[in-house]
């Protein structure tokens, strides 16, 4: 049992750790590389070391390593979408935070990065100085603050300071004694709720329910197409927040959906060719609990799709979280309506350095660096979109794409994984990072409405994607389901 429960540890901390390090770290195709190397030789060796540590020095090996959390604390902003530990008053005018890692959990410490919180016995007559203690990234960023929870302000950069590579130090007069404090702008579950609301109504879109999360709340499904024409169409399935601290790949959607139902004619046009099946929300209750990486069971969702012994499509039913196998059934669903899928895009949001733009993940690389004509054809494919939305965004705005995109996502479990082992090239499966850092070069930081522009230029590189010569040799020959 101890056995059953080291190994279920090690797939929570292994699962999909190194994606948004990887290119946050890197500075053009050939560092790319080397640095996708190195990171994957490095958490493939931790995974091994840790196996053949004896079960009772395991928890103590991971605090000695100093990767991971060892601080227990619990979570003192006890309203949805919050989280933070310990908060000490160090004087009148100072206050001292400390982050704490998803469900006190004994996780990597560069997955403490969300926080949310309130104070509010703040003295207005003077500046007051909140110091948080304990970031798992290294990186300068400016947080969010509130007066009401609803509208939110960006700290000026004079006010924020990195006091070491874990601390930073927010440094404000306030006008009231309450206020919240975020990481960036927060995006709850109910939030999501109140957006489907407010579209449902509108033509051409469905909100349905793939089922369940393990907490009980129902996991939407937004539909966007005509009614007319099913069968002539393809299909394009985005899914987002499998993190739950990456709220920027919701403000993404919510650009995207604004855009798609829409009355300009681009919108109107990709409306009647492409059936758009979006799932906003992966990790529900992660979202809920405050999670900046993991479920409420303490699980990386990202590198979960287990696949199961009688069949490659579908996913190991007693080792697959929940919320994966909603979205594996859905998928599959999808497929058996004799609908092609065309494109598959994972939405999340990059933690790394403020100049970081947009960056996507291509596989694989061209046939004259030893990878195979489906391999080959994949990775144009992904480069050609990836080169769509540079167009649409602005070419300054996104992250140039390696040269050699690699195989490590084969043994990672990630849904790309999936769509390659079933359907290889003929889905263009493909993770995107917004960031919400510096926006590009135009030396401000990104704001909300960036992220829904985002949104809407990749629906206009959907578009052009279909369009493209790529996407015209493709077959409507069935997507076999077993």
């Amino acid at each position: 049992m101890f056995k059953l429960r080291l190994i279920q540890r090690l797939q929570r901390i292994h699962g999909g750790t190194i994606a948004a390090a990887g290119m946050a770290l890197c500075v053009g195709a050939f560092a790319t590389s080397i640095v996708w190397v190195g990171l994957i030789y490095l958490e493939e060796r931790r995974a091994a070391d840790l196996l053949s540590i004896s079960p009772l020095g395991q928890l103590e090996a991971l605090a000695h390593a100093g990767q991971f959390a060892a601080l227990k604390s619990r979570n003192m902003a006890s309203f949805e979408g919050g989280n933070i530990g310990a908060v000490v008053k160090t004087s009148p005018y100072s206050y001292k935070l400390q982050m704490r890692s998803d469900n006190d959990d004994a996780l990597p410490h560069s997955w403490r990065q969300w926080y949310y919180f309130c104070l509010d016995d703040l003295p207005t007559d003077a500046p007051v100085t909140v110091t948080v203690e304990g970031l798992g990234i290294p990186n300068y960023f400016l947080p969010f603050y509130s007066l009401d929870n609803v509208d939110w302000i960006q700290f000026p950069e004079s006010g924020v300071k990195q006091l070491n590579p874990q601390t930073v130090q927010i440094t404000l007069q306030f006008k009231q004694s309450k206020i919240w404090f975020a990481r960036y702008i927060p995006y709850t579950y109910s939030r999501l709720m109140r957006y489907l609301d407010g579209v449902k109504d509108k033509p051409d879109v469905k909100i349905s329910y793939l089922g369940r999360s393990p907490g009980g709340r129902r996991m939407p499904l937004v539909t966007i197409t005509e009614d007319q024409g099913i069968r002539t169409k393809e299909r394009v399935i985005i899914h987002a927040r499998t993190h739950p601290g990456e709220v920027g790949a919701s403000l993404v959607l919510e650009g995207l959906i604004n855009f798609l139902l829409s009355d300009s004619e681009s919108a109107r046009s990709l409306r009647s060719r492409v059936i758009f099946s979006i799932i906003p929300m992966v990790n529900i209750d992660g979202v809920i609990a405050g999670n900046n990486r993991t479920n409420t069971a303490g699980i990386n969702l990202e590198g979960q799709w287990i696949q199961a012994a009688t069949s490659s499509l579908k996913l190991d039913a007693h080792k697959t979280p929940g919320e994966i196998k909603l979205l594996n059934k859905a998928f599959r669903d999808m497929l058996a309506s004799g609908v092609p899928v065309t494109v598959a895009l994972n939405l999340h949001t990059s933690a790394g350095q403020p100049s970081d733009n947009v960056f996507a993940f291509p596989h694989f690389g061209p046939v004259g660096r030893g990878y195979s004509p489906r391999e080959a054809q994949l990775y144009d494919k992904q480069i050609k979109f990836i080169n769509l939305l540079a167009e649409a965004y602005g070419q300054d705005r996104i992250m140039a794409p390696p040269a050699d995109g690699g195989r490590y996502f084969l043994a990672r479990r990630l849904p790309e994984s999936w769509w390659w082992l079933n359907f290889q090239d003929r889905v263009m499966a493909l993770t995107l990072e917004s960031t919400y850092g510096l926006a590009g070069k135009s030396g401000r930081w990104v704001k909300p409405r960036d992220l829904r522009a985002l949104g809407e230029a990749l629906a206009l590189a959907i578009g052009s994607y279909h369009e493209s010569a790529l996407a015209l040799g493709r077959t409507r020959r069935p997507m076999i389901v077993q």
